[in-house]
């Protein structure tokens, strides 16, 4: 279902001619394929395509820390754009507040000893979340709530 929406995305972009849209679109549908082959030929599903998202805006944020520091603000940009493009076909993204308070619910259940058990809870909350925020937020926050 999200492959179908990528590919009458790219469509539109191409009669748009809306380039940054076009070569990150193209870029992803790369990938996909390139994914595929490595499942065997066979089709991914629509959890597997967000993974591939995701890892995808993750590359590119990698990337926009070394342009930062090698003082390319040009790659930056175009990054960002780029990033911009990928984030429409992730869910919606839960706020820090709304994370926080799952993080709390969570702490409540597991009711864990120390700031030890930190993978515990990480994982209970990365379960919960379903790719619904970025993974060093829900750390952070994780940290924050076990810290003594």
């Amino acid at each position: 279902m999200l492959k179908q929406k990528l590919q009458s995305d790219l469509i539109q972009a191409l009669k748009a001619k809306n380039e940054v849209t076009v070569s990150t679109l193209r870029m992803l549908n790369a990938a996909l394929k390139n994914a595929e082959i490595a499942a065997e030929r066979k089709a991914l599903t629509d959890e597997q395509v967000l993974q591939l998202v995701k890892r995808e805006i993750k590359q590119r944020q990698d990337a926009n820390t070394d342009f930062e520091r090698g003082g390319r603000q040009d790659l930056v940009t175009q990054n960002q754009k780029e990033i911009d493009v990928l984030k429409k076909y992730l869910p919606e993204q839960l706020s820090e507040e709304a994370l926080r308070e799952m993080v709390q619910k969570v702490i409540d259940e597991i009711k864990p000893s120390s700031p030890a058990d930190f993978g515990k809870v990480m994982k209970a909350v990365m379960v919960q979340v379903q790719g619904r925020a970025d993974g060093t937020m829900i750390s952070r926050v994780v940290k924050e709530k076990l810290a003594p």
